[in-house]
This record gives structure tokens, sequence and C-alpha cells, in this order.
């Protein structure tokens, strides 16, 4: 059966759950919002007609070869034309109302039933009468279409697959035997082995009918694996035996196209619409995640009937899911560090309608096109064509052909002009998602003009080729902060806002995710009245001033930010009040959290971003520069503004930067952070360390730089999940307490202290890796022998460390760095270290590294374990005669 003729089969099911589909109900509900109470009759009168409409569309199966289908086809394009349009319109009053919010600066929407202009609601007005008579129509096509024999098997609207949690259908039996049909459809069929083995079982003779009807609809299959599967999977979600046999009685079973077919009818309308979207990408385009749920939420796919905005990317997530677990998007591994999906080449066949003669694909209900590379060919039906997605820049099919598209809404493309690209954003007003690439003018630092697109949600672009300019930072046209519906902003290089809207920003009150070329911009990213971007999802830091708009209590409302945000410059805050207004605690979806006093960059807001940046280059601090002193509060302010910033407690991630307050808050140690598993403390010069971090029970990392503290917190042995330690340049610590057996890394520089006690490697037995660097310690203890986990030893500038004791036989890898200098007048030169008396014992050794030692001691025997001898960047295990060398210096002494 060819793509075609199976697209015909199953027309009627997908167009009514199509008319049934969140979308439309919004749609309807915005209008009589719009429209007021006058409408109020006429549109309870569509809504019934819809619903009278799906109803019957549901009964119908047409067939492609009749001239009715047609009819029925060419009506479906008119309505969801129809459809498009009232969302136009209705989306350009929500532009007018954003607009009239940013003028007056008003943080709530104002109810639409009034403020509607004249023109725009005689507009919307005519555009749902024209929706009205097409709906007529549909009735009385559909009138005349008959419904198949077993039409009353096909009233009910599949609900396998729903985004939302449903209860599973009722099923009659042993519930143990349920589960084994369940495990049973999970199961795929092995190279060669027929369908059956997945579609049926034998669970039990109270399912006996299940396995009856399993294997038949497995015979129908042909064998094919991929189909069984994909029925397997969409079976295995409705164990209802009637269902079972409905699917068994459908034709579209026989064979592998028909059974894709069956399963895409199974999904609900929004699923089935952001799968259409898929296919719009090339074959095998590496589809990332986060990027096409925000595309589908930027088209509009994810909306609810009540408009949640705050659950769309649930909404997205789940839908992803669905078709992952259906093997609708398959997923693929580029690298460890990056996973990405394709669409299999079958649901490609399945939903394109191939034109061979020109090259390039159309895909189902027109609305979905794409440009092969190097093709030039007319695009048909240019009214249809909302989603364009071109592999490679054509001037004249831009012009001659794209131009012309009124209804685009979507456009990928790479390598076009600057100049064509300022025209596609004056010509094509429609546009929602923009994915551009453009070859700028050499010396150009401006991003084209935006020009008037009121429905722009997503926006990514940057130049095509910037080799020959080499580090530009583009500017911002003034209308970007006119894109009042824009919730997703990526641009590849280095931007900045048009001086004169830096102030307007906080307008964009849609506004989602942005995306920075590097860290270092983002960290400099500072606008005035953020807290007006309640939607805000990414936020890298956020800069307190002594000015308006920049005060903490901006964040009061940014409950969606999520990752990590650094929030700096804390020695602005005026009060505990005030800082208990920023609500952290409620920002339940953050990971991390960063809290620092001064600010990286000291320059004002205002300052130009090109100076500032400069400026931030030459002002990082050293490490060792000691810790810091904040002028603008006092030990106990410090102490109230800390209290008043307690983190979610579902936060992982938490660092604490320059504080100097005169302790710590409570909820650092009163279990509020169950869920912390790293801490951070950087150039903190309080009284002392917290007290009873102990109750952070899944702490696994713990890093103390450059504090002034003379120990560290109490009852560190207490800490029964830590498994990295990091104490760095805190040359006020004399001693090393008990450190928990969980422990697995230690790392120590710059410690000035004494010798730790023996009795505290003891309880180290899970001690994998110890790096000790100008470390004043004059020796490692000698029972570091039953350290049996250690697997790495790492030695830098210990000067005073002459010998390396009896080591672990697990130890792996050894480093020895700067462990000998010229000795001064008088003194005896000295060999440097004394190798372990057990060297040629260690049996798992297989990496000795010395580097910057002057004098070292006649070469032991060394294990036969050992595969890498580095002295000084040289590899003695390739260079036999240093080797040999080595091993005369030991012979002769």
């Amino acid at each position: 059966m060819d793509p075609v003729s199976i697209a015909a089969i199953g027309w009627g099911i997908l167009t009514a759950g199509w008319l049934v589909s969140p979308i439309i109900s919004k749609l309807l509900n915005k209008s009589l919002s719009c429209l007021g109470s006058r409408s109020s009759d006429r549109l309870k009168k569509l809504d019934s007609k819809l619903l009278r409409l799906k109803h019957m569309a549901e009964k119908v199966e047409a067939s492609s070869s009749s001239p009715q289908f047609a009819k029925l086809d060419n009506w479906t394009k008119k309505l969801k034309s129809a459809f498009y349009d009232v969302e136009d319109i209705l989306d350009a009053i929500d532009y007018h109302h954003l607009k009239t919010r940013a003028v007056h600066r008003s943080a709530k929407p104002t109810k639409q039933a009034f403020n509607v202009e004249p023109s725009s609601r005689q507009e919307l007005s005519s555009a749902i009468k024209k929706l009205d008579d097409l709906i007529t129509e549909g009735l009385e096509l559909l009138s005349w279409e008959k419904s198949p024999a077993n039409s009353f098997e096909m009233t009910n609207r599949p609900t396998i697959y729903k985004t939302a949690p449903t209860p599973p259908p009722a099923v009659f039996g042993r519930d143990n035997d349920v589960q084994k049909i369940r495990g049973m459809l999970h199961d795929t069929p092995a190279a060669g082995e027929p369908g059956p083995t997945v579609v049926a079982i034998h669970v039990g003779k109270e399912l006996k009918e299940h396995k009856i009807v399993g294997k038949a609809i497995a015979q129908k299959l042909r064998g094919s694996p991929m189909a069984a599967r994909l029925v397997a999977i969409q079976l295995r979600g409705n164990l209802d035996i009637d269902h079972w046999r409905r699917t068994l009685n459908r034709d579209l079973l026989n064979g592998t196209m028909g059974a894709i077919w069956w399963s895409y009818q199974q999904l609900e309308e929004h699923v089935r619409q952001c799968f259409r979207y898929c296919i719009m990408f090339p074959r095998r385009y590496q589809l990332k995640r986060e990027e096409l749920v925000r595309l589908w939420m930027a088209e509009g796919f994810l909306e609810t009937a009540s408009g949640a905005d705050n659950d769309m990317e649930i909404i997205g997530h789940d839908c992803f899911d669905v078709l992952l677990s259906c093997s609708f998007i398959q997923p693929k591994e580029h690298s460890s560090y990056m996973r990405y999906f394709t669409i299999h080449d079958l649901f490609h066949d399945l939903l394109e309608d191939w034109r061979p003669d020109i090259n390039v694909s159309r895909h189902a209900g027109s609305d979905y096109y794409r440009i092969e590379e190097g093709i030039v060919s007319e695009i048909p039906e240019h009214n249809q064509v909302r989603h364009l997605f071109i592999e490679s820049y054509n001037e004249t099919v831009l012009k001659e052909q794209i131009l012309k598209l009124e209804n685009l809404r979507t456009i990928f493309m790479s390598a076009m002009t600057e100049k064509d690209l300022e025209l596609v954003f004056k010509t094509l007003r429609k546009l929602r998602v923009v994915h551009v690439y453009y070859k700028k003018h050499k010396g150009s630092k401006k991003i084209p003009k935006f020009g008037d697109l009121k429905h722009l949600r997503y926006l990514s672009l940057g130049p095509y080729d910037d080799d020959d300019d080499g580090d530009v930072t583009l500017t911002l046209p003034y209308e970007f902060t006119k894109l009042y519906h824009l919730q997703i902003f990526y641009c590849t290089s280095s931007w900045v806002l048009h001086p004169s809207s830096r102030e307007e920003m906080c307008n964009l009150v849609n506004l989602r995710y942005m995306s920075f070329p590097d860290e270092e911009m983002g960290n400099l990213f500072d606008i005035p009245n953020i807290g007006r971007l309640t939607l805000l999802r990414t936020l890298d830091t956020f800069s307190v001033w002594k000015a308006s708009g920049y005060e903490i209590q901006q964040l009061e409302h940014l409950d969606s930010l999520r990752d990590t945000l650094k929030i700096e410059g804390l020695q602005n805050v005026r009060s505990k009040d005030e800082a208990r207004q920023a609500k952290l605690a409620k920002k339940v979806h953050l990971d991390g959290l960063i809290l620092q006093w001064e600010s990286d960059n000291d320059s004002p807001p205002e300052e130009n971003k090109d100076v500032r940046k400069s400026k931030k280059r030459r002002t990082i601090s050293c490490l060792g520069d000691g810790p810091s002193r904040s002028i603008n509060q006092s030990p106990d302010s410090q102490k109230e503004v800390l209290e008043e910033l307690c983190p979610p407690s579902q936060i992982s991630q938490l660092t604490i930067n320059k504080y100097d307050g005169s302790s710590y808050p409570s909820w650092l140690s009163g279990g509020k952070l169950q869920n912390l598993q790293i801490l951070e403390f950087f150039r903190c010069s309080a009284s002392g360390p917290p007290s009873k971090i102990c109750t952070l029970n899944n702490l696994k990392l713990l890093i103390i730089t450059t504090c002034s503290w003379s120990s560290l917190p109490e009852n560190m042995e207490c800490l029964a999940s830590l498994e990295t330690l990091e104490i760095r340049f805190c040359e006020d610590m004399l001693l090393l307490p008990r450190l928990p057996m969980s422990l697995k890394e230690l790392e120590i520089c710059q410690w000035k202290g004494t010798d730790p006690c023996p009795e505290i490697w003891e309880s180290l037995v899970n001690l994998c890796k110890l790096r000790l660097d100008y470390v004043s310690w004059t020796s490692l203890p000698e029972n570091m022998e039953l350290l049996t986990s250690l697997k790495e030893l790492s030695i830098s500038n210990c000067l005073n460390i002459l010998s390396l004791p009896r080591l672990s036989l697990s130890i792996k890898k050894v480093n020895l760095e700067g462990c000998g200098e010229t000795p001064l007048v008088g003194e005896t030169l000295r060999n440097i270290p004394i190798w372990p008396e057990n060297m040629e014992h260690l049996a798992s050794l297989e990496s000795l590294v010395i580097g910057n030692c002057k004098n070292i001691h006649p070469l032991p025997n060394l294990p036969r374990s050992l595969k890498r001898f580095d002295l000084d960047g040289k590899n003695l295990m390739r260079d036999n005669a240093a080797l040999l060398q080595m091993a005369d210096a030991r012979t002769s002494s």
C-alpha cells in the first residue's frame, strides 16, 4: 500500500482529533474573551457545531481514489487556514496588550474584552464568520459520506498515549496476569524471529482471549519486527480486549507501513502535531531534546485550553517521552558529552509526499516544506506553506518564491546575505520561528533590523562565517525590545543591546531563554527591572547595585529560574528585609546558587559594555590575595542578610563567596539542605567556620579556598557521604581533624599547619587520591601503607618531605613535582626523595612522573607493572640510554 493511500485511511479520526485539540479550544475561548458577551451565544453555537463535526468526521473513512476525498482534503485545508487566521488575529491583539503594558510599565495584563480596538474586533468577527461558514460546509460534505460497516467501533477517540496521567483501562482478571501481558509486550523480536513472540504469549486460561487475538494481530503483521514492536507498544497501553479486537479488524495492519500509520493514529493530536514538525528536518538530522521542546513551544503546539503558560515545557517533555517510547524518535550518541535524536527513515516515508520530478519533499497537510540542497524548483500552494527548512541558500529562490510565502511561520536557513535577511524580516511578517545564520558585511557590527515581527517567539541567528573580522561584538537593533512575544533568543556571536533600548529590555515579558556565547558575557548582562521577566528560565548572574531597578527585590517573582544562579554585589543589600523579599526559597527549579559579596567587575551598570569587559580582564583576583573585606556592611549586617537568603531545599550546589559576616546562617546547619551535594567557601573571612554542617547528609564535595579560618568545621567525620575535600590557600589552619571514612579524594594546597596525627589516616580506608601542594609537613605518616584503596599520590613543592614511607600495594600513579632545590652555602646536597622501601613490590604501579626535582635519589628496583616513567618530561621507558644511566647510578651507590 502506497503512503498516499495509507494516509487516506483514518482521515476522519485524525481530522476529528484536530478539531477537539487544546489549541482549537483555546482559540475559541480567547475569541469569546475578545469579542465580549454579545458574541457569547454565537461562539457557543460554533463550539456545538464543532463537536457535531468531530463526531461525524471520526466515523468517516475516506478512500484516496474517490472524488469526494479530494473535496474533503481541500475543505480541510481551508478550515485549517481559517483557524490559522483567527490565531494570527488573536496574536496581534495580544501584541497590542503587551505593547500597552510596556508603555505603562504594568506588571499585570488588563482585561481583553474592554481593550480590543474596534478594527481588530471587526477583523476577528469576520474571521469567526468565515470559520462558521466552513464548519457548516463541512457538515454538509460529511453528511454525504458513508460510514464504514464497523463505524460504531470507531466513535471513541484514541486515548492510548496521553501526556497527562490517566487511569489504566479496566481489565478483568488477575493483576499478575495483567502484568505478564504488559511485560510480554515490552519484549522485542530477535533478528529473523516472527512477530507473534512479541505480541502474544501464554499467560493463563483467564487471559486466553488476549492470546488468541494477539496471535491473530501478529499474523497480519507478516513477521515484521518493527511493525510488531510498534503495535506491541500501543497495545501495552490499553489491555481492553475490545480495543484489541478493533485493532485486529483494521486493514491498516497488513504490513509495516500500515502498522506505523495505525500507531501514529493512536497519538493525541498535539503529539501528532509535534511529530509532524520533526519531519520538516532532513533525514537523519540531529535533533536535540531541549531545542525541539522549545521549538514546539514557540509554534504554539504545547498551549493548553486553559492557557497555563508555565506548564508548556512539562507538556513538551511529556510529548517527547511519548514519541521516544513509541520509537517515533530514536536516541543516538555522538559522544559521551552529547546526545541527540533522529527520525527513522520509514516515518519520513510515511509522512512525506515525495515529488521525484523536482526532488523537493512536501509534507502531510502542506504545512511543512523542505527544499533539498542544490534544488531550484517551484513551491506549490504558497498560501499553505507555514514551516520551511532550506538546506542551502539560493538568492533566486529567496526573492522569487520564499518572500511570497505570506503565511510562513518558520524558516530554517543558513548562509543568506545580511541584506536578504533584513528583507526576510521586513516581508514575512507572520514569522514565529527564525533560525538563520547569515553572511554579514565585512566590518558590519549591527544585526539587521527586525521590522514588524509581532508574532516572533523564537530567534536564533548569528554570522555564518566570522573569520575575517575576528571577535566582533554585534549590536542588536532597537526593534529587538519590541518583540513582545519573544520566548527564546540565541546568538552565536557576542552581542549588546542598542544604547537606547537598554531600559526597554524588561518589556519582553514572555522571554524564557537567552544564550550567551561565553560565560563572561553572561556575567556582564545587566538590565534594569529584570524582575518583570517573570517567565525567565536562564539568568547566569544577577548583580545587586544601589540603583533603581537593580535591587535584590527584582528576584522576588523570578521563580522559574533554572540551572545555577549567581547573585553578586550583596554588600549593596540595604537590610535583611530587602534580602527577604528576594524569596530565594521559592526558586524550586534552581540546581545551584552562588552568593557573592562584592562584584567581579565594579563598573556601574550604565557604563559601556566594551569598557566593562576590558576592565573585567584586568581585575580578576588571584587566589592567594587573601580574604576580602566588604566595606559597605558590618559583619552583623552581612550575617542578617545571609540568614534571609535561604536557598530552596532541593538545591544541590551552593557557593558562598567573599563573605565577612560574624557567623554563618542557621539554614546551613539546620537540616534544611538535605539535597546539597557540593558546598564551596571562597575568600570568606568570617570569625570562624560554620558549625554543625554534619547535618548535610548528602554532601559529596566540600571546597574551602582562601578562607581565614583557624580550623575546619566541627565533626567533619560525621559527613558520611563526603567523597572529596579540597583545602586551598587557607594558611591560618593549623590542624587537620579526623575525616569521614567515606572520603575518596583529598587535596591540600598552601598549608602551613603542623603534621597530621597518624590516627587521621587510619579511618581513610576508601581514600583513592591524595594531592599535596606547598604543604609544610615534614613527613608523610608511616602508616600510609594502611590506605588500601589509594591509587594516586601527588606531591608538589613540599620541600620538607624528605622521604616516602611504605605505600599501599593498591597505588597506581605517583607524581613528584619540585621536590628538590639547589642547597644554600654550607648545606649538603640532599637526595630527595628517598624511595619507599617496598617500591619494587608495588605490583599495581603503572605511572611514575618526576618533574623539577634537582637531585634524585638513586633509582631502586622498579615493579614490572610500570608502564610510564617520566623525568622532567622525558619518557624513560622509551629512552633506554637515560634509563641505563639511572640504573648505573643506583649500582654505583
